[in-house]
């Protein structure tokens, strides 16, 4: 498997899991008024929901199909 396509991979789990966790992330700071970007949490929610929005992203172009 080529290089490329591996970073490639990675960056798009991170920023999908950045964007999947923004909306939450949001609701996260008014509750708690986290300010920082970058606290822990956020990118510990980041990874993790990275994959699931992969699988469901191939889901929806499997279903729509």
């Amino acid at each position: 498997m080529n290089w490329g396509i591996i970073v490639l991979f990675v960056w798009a789990w991170i920023a999908l899991g950045l964007i999947s966790s923004y909306i939450g992330w949001k609701g996260m700071c008014a509750r708690f008024g986290y300010e920082s970007f970058l606290h822990p949490f956020y990118i510990i929610m980041a990874i993790l929901f990275g994959p699931i929005n992969i699988v469901g992203v191939l889901l929806i172009k499997w279903w729509v199909r």
